[in-house]
């Protein structure tokens, strides 16, 4: 009799339990621990053991274990049979079950490689490992506090960028394809670089904290010698592509050094002479790391974006050296905060210490950017997550903010699109084009105050002054990130064009490109600002600093040239581009601009004949500038912030200068009160230090709209519907009656979106919905924002106007707190609507498409003709015929002309400059 199953019960199927080689690495004599744990768990194991020396060799063969030298021997001479290895450090014990939670967590989870939780030996609840973060140069951050315990706090399966080698699990034929470790570094690094070739290969990499595995804490591996520091070096060499190679190695050296000169202050020579060690070994390896390149790049499987992926944002000795600045600050009374005069009167005595002071200063003011990036807040935000469409809706295409514009995004957040492609989407960009304009605002304003006859040493002062007082902060303050780099690219044309006339035609053309294309970074971060270059060189030249009128001609070429970089943002705003920002004023503190004065007056009376000038200049310079700062333009009063900074900053150091040695009497007491008003002046900006966010806001929008991103696909074009008290919205904003709004795309602001076009059809019919809400209210608000694709509404308590939505019926309240009501809108539209719901769907700002269709395609966008194909205006929005399957916006070509003209001006200028370097040396 044939007998059945019922089809009701389940049907059980058992996973084989794999066949697993144990790989313990000896540390000398030391593996007995080990063995013993492995001897504990449960699946049956080959273990083979691996030591170069004699003495592992000898111990191995007396516990009856099989020894190799190497570990690319031990991966041949295990059986073909075996599907997993597992490598454990001789001095490892884990702890029973250990194995079997590793291999279900690389079944369970596709996981590639997978690490063990390490715990200290003699406190088996200290955690020593949970796997680890790096940033982009291999410098981990395990998050773990010293001598923290484990509380379960981590357990969860997690990817992770690096593990600890202490124990690893990965199937055996990833170790022989790999080659395992690289047996030339030391344990850290020599763990990060094989997760880093694990997960170039394209596999994942992830911790399992219920494998647990015991090590002794006072020999557990630290990253601080110079050994693992050359080891980051040479693990970075091998995975990353040659054009992430270009910036990231020199901006590797940079920091190291710059660490290493903080440390030397400090009186830690070891961090300078160990990085310089790293250097020379990482020289002496070249050969080698060149041939384990190329072998890593032939197993490449992924972009080096995938990397980035579980990387830190920014720099991980920068961050730390943020905390150990910041703490030295607090702990500082009072009177240390602001810096007295007997500081400045060393500053006098040359440029050395001045360099020190102002990158000491500059490093502590902008300490937080380091440790938790750029607050999100005001025109503070970092790149979107589609760099490309925001480079082609500023050549001509179709730009997404709010309802959709043809006109072209600001060319600040069209500069750090470009930068974040160029990085390969790297989550650190912005920062790093942060961190590159304080540098060039230190360095060129100083350069820029020396050609007008300042010394050095006061010159960095001033510097400090221009980059962080009270001009810059007129505008940074109020979350204007754009002003930062407008302060970076200021000093170098004015730099460029006052210098004596190089000779040679080579040296001549590098002179002009650097004009031009410093020019060019100013302008894109505040348009009219780039006429400042040539208003500073006229008024030295009428004040008498020295700078010709051939200076003035360059200053103006250059000019115009790196002005016609920004040519599709002019050519489409036209005369809007002068006020194409927010209605803020300028907050100017008139205690500090009379110190500047005073400072400057007494420079005057009192100071040498070129510093008299200079002193002239700078109140010359301080007083246009607050003038024009004045003006109802935005981008107008920006320029006259940045002129009324190198005011400031030119007035401050020719202040300090003015006492000479030869001086007597009356004139070196005049000097010396000048002085204390330039020590003054710094010191009335000190309040930046104790934000550190180089004069930046506090955050107000991490995190705050990350539920959009979670809930929403972004393929449906989701938009967010703000509002909120006039001036606390991100970026720019509409006024209502009573209130502020704005429209956001789902997710957290980007700075693509911080600006606003003037108002189209579509803006106006929302605006008109609005008000209607507000004066008679409706049962069904949702309905209402439907085709504007609202599919969530965040209203600031503060404003009143979740009262309109104490009637209806078709919102829905996700969260409420003392200050914010979320509600989601049940009756929302996606941006593209097909035959049915969710059959089209939005590609990019200009794209749609879906299944082709004979009918109407709704694009919830304003209506404008360059829609195809077919397009026709219904209500506020655009139809377009189904037919093709697509919908797309068909770009100006004057629009994509000029922003061609930028790619291509910008990387000729860079070129220029670089074959003209000499010009600058």
């Amino acid at each position: 009799m044939e007998s059945t199953t019922s089809s009701s019960q389940p049907v059980v199927r058992t996973v084989r339990t794999p066949g697993i080689a144990v790989v313990i690495m000896a540390e000398g004599e030391e593996f007995r621990s080990a063995v013993e744990g492995v001897g504990e768990q449960d699946p049956d194991t080959w273990l083979i053991v691996v030591g170069p020396d004699s003495r592992s060799k000898r111990s191995a063969e007396e516990a009856g274990l099989t020894h190799r030298s190497t570990f690319e021997e031990a991966i041949k001479a295990i059986p073909a049979d075996i599907d997993y290895v597992w490598v454990l450090s001789g001095g490892a014990r884990p702890e029973p079950g250990a194995l079997t939670a590793l291999w279900q967590v690389a079944l369970n989870h596709q996981a590639s490689l997978v690490g063990s939780k390490i715990l200290a030996t003699e406190n088996r609840e200290r955690l020593l490992s949970v796997g680890s973060a790096t940033d982009l140069f291999g410098v981990s951050s395990s998050g773990l506090d010293e001598s923290e315990l484990d509380f379960a706090q981590y357990d969860v399966i997690r990817e992770v960028s690096s593990l600890s080698t202490v124990s690893m699990l990965a199937r055996r034929r990833l170790w022989a394809v790999l080659a395992g470790f690289d047996e030339s570094l030391p344990p850290i690094s020599a763990g990060l670089d094989f997760c880093q070739r694990v997960r170039l290969a394209g596999g994942r990499v992830v911790v399992a904290p219920s494998s647990r595995v015991l090590y002794p804490s006072d020999r557990f591996p630290r990253s601080e010698t110079w050994r693992e520091r050359a080891g980051r070096m040479r693990a970075m060499f091998k995975v990353y592509r040659l054009m992430t190679l270009i910036w990231a190695i020199p901006l590797d050296i940079a920091i190291n050094v710059l660490e290493g000169m903080y440390s030397l202050v400090l009186g830690r020579p070891g961090r300078l002479a160990g990085f310089l060690a790293a250097l020379v070994w990482s020289f002496g390896r070249l050969p080698s790391t060149i041939s384990a390149r190329i072998r890593t790049q032939k197993t490449r499987g992924v972009g080096d974006e995938d990397l980035f992926r579980y990387q830190m944002s920014g720099s991980v000795i920068l961050r730390d050296m943020g905390y150990e600045i910041g703490g030295r600050i607090g702990e500082a009374g009072p009177g240390e905060k602001i810096w007295t005069a007997a500081l400045s009167s060393r500053l006098r005595g040359g440029a050395p210490f001045g360099v020190l002071l102002a990158l000491l200063y500059t490093a502590a003011a902008s300490r937080s950017l380091w440790i938790g990036g750029l607050p999100a807040g005001g025109f503070s935000f970092s790149p979107g997550d589609d760099p490309v469409g925001v480079l082609s809706a500023y050549a001509g295409g179709w730009n997404d903010v709010g309802l959709g514009t043809p006109l072209p995004p600001h060319p600040a957040a069209v500069m750090a699109s470009g930068v974040h492609w160029l990085l390969l989407e790297w989550s650190g960009s912005q920062l790093l084009l942060t961190a590159l304009a304080l540098w060039a605002g230190l360095v060129g304003s100083s350069r820029l105050f020396r050609s007008a006859g300042i010394a050095a040493g006061p010159s960095y002062l001033g510097a400090v002054v221009y980059l962080l007082g009270s001009a810059s902060a007129m505008v940074v303050s109020q979350g204007y990130w754009p002003m930062v780099v407008a302060l970076g690219a200021l000093p170098w044309p004015v730099v460029a064009a006052v210098r004596p006339w190089p000779n040679g035609r080579r040296h001549r053309i590098g002179d002009l490109a650097m004009i031009c294309l410093a020019t060019a970074v100013l302008a894109a971060a505040a348009p009219v600002a780039a006429a400042v270059p040539a208003v500073v060189i006229i008024l030295g030249w009428m004040a008498g600093v020295g700078w010709s009128l051939w200076s003035i001609a360059r200053a103006l070429i250059g000019g115009v040239i790196g002005l016609s970089t920004v040519g599709a943002y002019l050519w489409a705003n036209a005369s809007d581009v002068w006020s194409n920002g927010p209605s803020w004023s300028l907050p100017v503190e008139w205690v500090v601009w009379a110190v500047v004065g005073a400072a400057g007056i007494l420079a005057l009376l009192f100071g040498g004949a070129r510093l008299r000038s200079a002193a002239g200049l700078g109140l010359a310079l301080s007083g246009v500038g607050l003038w024009v700062g004045q003006a109802l333009s935005w981008e107008v009063a920006v320029g006259g912030a940045a002129l009324a900074a190198v005011g400031s900053g030119m007035t401050a150091s020719a202040a300090v200068g003015s006492v000479g040695r030869q001086s007597k009497g009356l004139r070196r007491l005049g000097g010396t009160a000048a002085l204390l008003c330039g020590v003054v002046v710094l010191g009335l900006g000190a309040s930046v230090l104790e934000g550190g966010r180089a004069g930046l806001p506090e955050d107000q929008w991490s995190g705050r709209l990350d539920f959009a991103s979670s809930l929403s696909d972004p393929r449906a074009g989701s938009r967010i519907l703000l509002i909120g008290a006039d001036g606390a919205l991100p970026g720019m904003e509409r006024q209502g009656e009573g209130y502020s709004y704005r429209l956001l795309k789902a997710g957290p602001p980007t700075l693509e979106q911080a600006w606003l076009a003037p108002r189209a059809v579509g803006d106006l019919a929302l605006a008109d919905v609005l008000s209607k809400m507000t004066a008679s209210g409706t049962l069904r608000p949702g309905e209402l924002l439907a085709p504007f694709g609202v599919r969530w509404v965040v209203v600031d308590q503060e404003t009143g106007f979740s009262e309109n939505f104490t009637a209806q019926l078709d919102l829905r309240i996700l969260a409420a707190t003392e200050d914010t009501v979320v509600y989601e809108n049940l009756m929302a539209r996606p941006r593209s609507d097909g035959p049915y719901v969710g059959a089209w769907e939005s590609v990019g700002p200009a794209r749609v498409q879906g299944p082709q269709f004979q009918g109407r395609i709704r694009i919830g966008d304003n209506a404008h003709s360059r829609w195809d194909p077919e397009w026709s205006q219904h209500s506020w929005w655009n139809t377009i015929s189904g037919t093709q399957g697509t919908g797309y916006f068909t770009p100006y070509p004057m629009g994509r002309a000029l922003g061609w003209w930028s790619a291509v001006a910008l990387i000729v200028l860079t070129g220029l400059v670089w074959w003209g370097r000499g010009a600058f040396r």
